[in-house]
């Protein structure tokens, strides 16, 4: 997260004292600005306009012939006359959601149909078609009713999140920053302009279905299962990967002695001009021995593997000095291949070590490298990826050589070689992955490596801070039924931006105790919970708690309640959720906001 504690505090500032200072004068208050900014917004009006020129009407005879039957056979039984789970009564919830004033309910039952949470596990089914059916009526009666109140002068009540929200949202809430969002697809952009528009910001059914398996997949990488995995390592000098090189001179150079034996003159000349040309520099990627001035081309194939290093579980020694190097000389595609086969895991940090440097004859010139990712399993299957976030520059001078890094996370990395665990090293199709140093620099000199590192998984600590966030140390550990209302106690509020309600906490765990029967582990079943939590549009949509309309007439919007003040304002200041300060603020009341301390020291 972004360090706005600053900012956000300054418009803190700003915002209380608009409404000291309307309070206390005849100025207009904030609410009838906000009436009469409504009135001249072009935003406001292209919405209007977007609508047709007719009033949109609410999707009833819908819901009597095809939502409602489904929802009085699966669902009225829980949440009827006779019962009222969790307080829900579905069957006096306004199914007019343009004016009514139950959308907030509608949004949790579009959660749990989502989720599959609704009906439970062990009630009636609810057949796909008619899951479907439910959730589509729902999807597009939210989406319009979101516009028609924009239309009408009211708030953009509820929106789901950005892509770029979600992705900042995920991070934050698990204390780890992948590319979570990189499955879905592209924000459009409404007429405006705006990717946050209310009007592209709802959802599908098979988008509530990529949310889910999104975010489970986000669980599974935040959190760890069983002992620490070995770290595995790669050692490569350039004398070890040079040797293939050196190999083939020679063989070339017995080839050259054996053709001319017979004419010892004619053998020596030709000889003599093969060893010059082994002492020349190339444009290609080459080894150089800095003892005799040999050099040799970088050459790799994907086949059989005979490039491939061997991981170790041991750590090498850096070696404290070196004769052999490779260079990558400045220019398009000018890469260097660390071939390291098929033990790369899955997850965790692929930390590469590169003790580099800057020719010597090129000391005024600062390369630059890139990192990449990269397999081959047949003439056709390959993928070449950049891995690396920016630019290294190699400002190191040939006599001090210095050590570069780059830390990538194992699972951002995608695609991976799919026949790394199913195909045999040296066979066909190959299983093999690589990586490539690449000299980014288009005329700026070349880049000189004696030695590369490559460790994974590489994990700081056992378990990892994402996994403490989510399963945190307590003494009810080892009872599951109070852990479990620990951990969604917690994970419950960060994720929807707010005080969470016991009978909310209570409904996840009657789902935690059906799941729990059918997994190995506490902690998976508690996933696939959390996994709810984080499809819910609880989490997924920025909405107003009351959404009631209560005249036909451009009127002053409800007012936000703090927790809503809170996700707001982080949404716009950093894109993401509100952290522990900014919530803990809204959980104090408005009261809290009027005595907020703002130092010289922060304004300036």
């Amino acid at each position: 997260m972004f360090h706005v504690a600053r900012l956000y505090r300054l418009l803190l500032f700003v915002f209380v004292g608009v409404l000291t200072a309307s309070a206390a004068t005849n100025v207009p208050s904030l609410d009838e600005l906000k009436v009469e900014g409504a009135r001249q917004s072009i935003l406001m009006n292209h919405v209007a306009r977007s609508l047709g020129g007719t009033v949109p009407q609410p999707g009833l005879e819908r819901f009597r012939n095809d939502i409602e039957p489904v929802l009085s056979a699966h669902c009225v039984p829980c949440h009827g006359p006779e019962k009222a789970k969790a307080r829900l009564r579905i069957d006096t919830l306004d199914p007019n959601l343009l004016e009514g004033s139950d959308v907030d309910w509608w949004l949790e039952v579009l959660a749990v149909l989502g989720n599959g949470e609704m009906p439970p596990p062990d009630e009636s089914e609810l057949p796909g078609d008619d899951r479907g059916k439910a959730i589509e009526w729902l999807s597009g009666e939210i989406r319009m009713a979101s516009m028609v109140r924009r239309a009408t002068g009211g708030h953009s009540s509820f929106r789901r999140l950005t892509r770029y929200e979600y992705n900042y949202a995920l991070q934050d809430l698990l204390g780890l920053p992948r590319e979570f969002a990189r499955d879905l697809p592209p924000e459009a952009r409404s007429e405006d302009g705006f990717q946050n528009s209310s009007e592209n910001l709802h959802m599908s059914v098979a988008q509530l279905e990529t949310y889910r398996q999104i975010a489970r997949k986000a669980l599974l990488r935040a959190t760890v299962r069983g002992p620490k995995p070995p770290e595995l390592h790669w050692g490569v000098s350039m004398e070890q990967a040079s040797q293939i090189e050196w190999r083939k001179q020679a063989e070339e150079l017995d080839k050259v002695r054996a053709k001319f034996k017979e004419d010892a003159q004619k053998q020596e000349q030709e000889v003599e001009k093969l060893l010059a040309r082994n002492q020349a520099s190339h444009s290609r990627p080459y080894f150089k021995n800095l003892a005799t001035g040999q050099t040799a081309l970088h050459t790799w194939s994907y086949g059989g593997a005979k490039y491939a290093f061997r991981p170790t579980e041991n750590r090498p020694e850096l070696p404290e000095s070196f004769d052999h190097v490779a260079i990558i000389p400045p220019g398009h595609k000018k890469k260097f291949v660390v071939e390291l086969g098929e033990k790369v895991p899955d997850e965790g940090i692929l930390r590469v070590r590169v003790r580099a440097s800057r020719l010597a004859e090129e000391e005024g010139r600062i390369p630059s490298m890139q990192l990449e990712f990269g397999w081959q399993a047949s003439n056709e299957g390959r993928a070449l990826l950049r891995v690396s976030q920016e630019d290294i520059p190699v400002a190191a001078s040939s006599d001090e050589p210095q050590i570069y890094q780059w830390n990538v996370p194992l699972g951002d990395i995608y695609p991976r070689n799919s026949v790394r665990k199913t195909s045999r090293l040296g066979s066909m199709p190959s299983p093999s992955e690589h990586i490539r140093i690449v000299n980014s620099s288009a005329a700026k000199g070349a880049i000189q490596i004696d030695y590369v590192e490559v460790s994974a998984p590489v994990y700081e600590e056992w378990p990892p801070a994402s996994h403490k966030r989510v399963f945190f140390d307590s003494e009810n550990r080892q009872d599951e039924s109070l852990y479990a209302h620990e951990v969604l106690s917690v994970f419950m509020a960060r994720a929807w931006r707010r005080a969470i309600t016991e009978p909310e906490i209570e409904q996840k765990l009657r789902l935690f105790s059906t799941i729990r029967r059918t997994t190995d582990s506490f902690e998976e079943s508690m996933i696939e919970v959390l996994a709810t939590v984080l499809s819910s549009p609880d989490f997924l949509y920025l909405f107003q708690g009351d959404l009631a309309v209560e005249s036909d007439v451009p009127a002053v919007s409800q007012g936000l309640s703090d927790y809503e003040l809170a996700a707001r304002l982080s949404m716009f200041l950093w894109c993401s959720l509100p952290d522990d300060q900014l919530l803990e603020l809204a959980g104090r009341g408005p009261v809290s906001y009027t005595h907020l301390t703002l130092p010289t020291s922060d304004l300036v």
